[in-house]
């Protein structure tokens, strides 16, 4: 198991797939206020065997 922060080179990703898990939610504006490193928050993709 392999977590890799959210960051500005994966975010798209990371909305893509928290879609395709939860439709009709969107965690965007979460995923972006936390680029900002003040902001305290840090969201994770988790891959297992290189899958996410």
């Amino acid at each position: 198991m392999t977590l890799e922060r959210i960051t500005i080179r994966n975010i798209d990703y990371a909305i893509q797939i928290q879609e395709e898990l939860f439709p009709g939610e969107s965690g965007r504006t979460n995923f972006e206020e936390s680029l900002d490193e003040k902001s305290g928050y840090e969201y994770y993709l988790l891959y297992e065997g290189g899958v996410i």
